[in-house]
């Protein structure tokens, strides 16, 4: 049976409280980066690949519970569940999370507050507490969600429904498997990482200059005997670097120079008619 939690709104404080936080983690948060091709459900602190969040255990901490109350009903999955409600919340969907029909338009369908793919994750570590801002857009009408998730390693999973701010709506669960743990990301899996192939080329040519420098002062000291400066390698040729680099830049702007005192040729501008 899908993953779905259901709840009722809370008082007004708290749904001030998670307003503010939704607002100023995004800010201080760091990124928490998707692996193993589990985006909405794994990621890595960007910072820490080492450390990471792993939701999976959510799907069987809550599995086969349903709560529902007399008002509209709110349904999360985060890894992969099928939230099976028609139409925009059906599996073809790809749905994190989902709102029920109000229970005053009895003809009224599920709608979608967010897909799996988008799922963005902002961790804050203040102390011992860790704190994660999960968001998902591309939900019905331009709707969207936030779930504060709130590590607490003596709860089995608390949903909350906090309120609603134009077309956000924002939840807070509290739960142990919401904490961070050591994450092991498949070669090639941790986008935080991954070097950039300038990066690469950029690191060769390092070590390559190295190599040549030592090898060269070494070659030059040990084999010539040479001393002082003399032991640079092509020492005359990176001399005169200064002169070739004043040849070229007169060779570029030689065609818009006249006769000077080496009695180069002069173009002779025509007016335009």
């Amino acid at each position: 049976m899908s993953t779905l939690f259901c709840s009722r709104t809370m008082p007004a404080i708290s749904f001030v409280v998670l307003a503010s936080l939704s607002a100023l983690l995004p800010v201080l948060a760091e990124d928490c980066l998707p692996y193993d091709n589990q985006g909405s459900c794994k990621c890595q602190l960007a910072s820490n690949p080492a450390m990471g969040l792993d939701l999976t255990p959510i799907k069987s901490q809550f599995a086969n519970k349903q709560v529902s109350y007399t008002g509209i009903e709110y349904a999360w999955g985060p890894c992969g569940e099928e939230l099976d409600f028609s139409p925009d919340c059906s599996p073809d969907n790809k749905a994190a999370a989902c709102r029920g029909p109000d229970p005053e338009q009895p003809r009224g369908l599920w709608s979608s507050l967010g897909t799996e793919t988008s799922a963005k994750f902002k961790v804050d570590i203040t102390g011992e507490q860790v704190t994660t801002i999960v968001t998902y857009t591309g939900g019905s009408g331009g709707s969207s969600s936030t779930f504060t998730l709130i590590c607490n390693e003596t709860s089995n999973g608390t949903f909350e429904y906090l309120g609603q701010l134009e077309q956000l709506y924002m939840f807070e669960i509290t739960s142990n498997a919401t904490c961070l743990v050591a994450v092991t990301a498949p070669s090639g899996g941790s986008n935080g990482s991954k070097l950039s192939p300038g990066s690469i080329l950029l690191i060769i040519l390092a070590v390559a200059g190295i190599v040549y420098f030592v090898g060269g002062v070494a070659y030059q000291r040990f084999v010539r005997g040479a001393r002082g400066a003399e032991m640079i390698p092509n020492r005359d040729g990176w001399m005169r670097i200064p002169d070739f680099i004043l040849d070229g830049s007169l060779f570029v702007i030689s065609p818009c120079r006249g006769k000077d005192d080496d009695s180069r040729s002069r173009i002779d501008y025509k007016p335009i008619v």
